[in-house]
């Protein structure tokens, strides 16, 4: 073999072996694209439901139906809810109660007062003196917590007795 021979033969073995490294690192390159392709589907199918496109079209168009419908029911139970907090507001669930004996001639406590009012303070007390001829009731009104008469001491403690679990507003 002359030496030009030699040198081509050389050469060509050194070009065989990068080619052979140039396919082994490919080679594992495919490989590693194949596992992350495999794993990038099975995410898009688990996205999709394993469907085509259509099927993602038809989950998207459900899924802005579904928005909507929830988005109007929203805004129905936002209207619903400042409406009754608006009835909330005036209706009269502060109570106070007291009984007492009024005379001293009839036992047992058999009068009473009563106090009842909304979150503004509005609404009334109402009293029942009980004696052994006769028996009184009387109302008194309440505006903003404020009584329209002067109130026995029975009445008084009523309307606190009603306070201590209204807000502090009406104490």
């Amino acid at each position: 073999m002359d030496a030009v021979t030699r040198s081509l033969v050389q050469s060509s073995g050194t070009v065989l072996l990068v080619l052979l490294v140039c396919t082994a690192i490919l080679a594992v390159l495919s490989t590693i694209l194949m596992i992350k392709f495999v794993r990038l589907q099975g995410k898009w199918n688990e996205v999709t439901g394993g469907g085509d496109r259509q099927s993602l079209e038809a989950m998207l168009r459900n899924h802005t139906s579904r928005q909507e419908q929830i988005n109007t029911e929203l805004a129905d139970s936002t209207r619903r809810i400042d409406l009754l907090e608006k009835k909330m507001k005036s209706a009269k669930r502060y109570l106070g109660f007291v009984r007492y004996n009024a005379f001293g001639d009839v036992a047992g406590e058999q009068s009473f007062a009563l106090a009842i009012f909304d979150e503004d303070g509005n609404g009334a007390v109402i009293s029942s003196l009980v004696g052994r001829q006769e028996a009184r009731v009387y109302c008194k009104a309440l505006v903003d917590g404020k009584p329209e008469r002067d109130l026995g001491k029975e009445e008084e403690e009523a309307i606190e007795r009603a306070a201590r679990s209204a807000p502090s507003r009406t104490r």
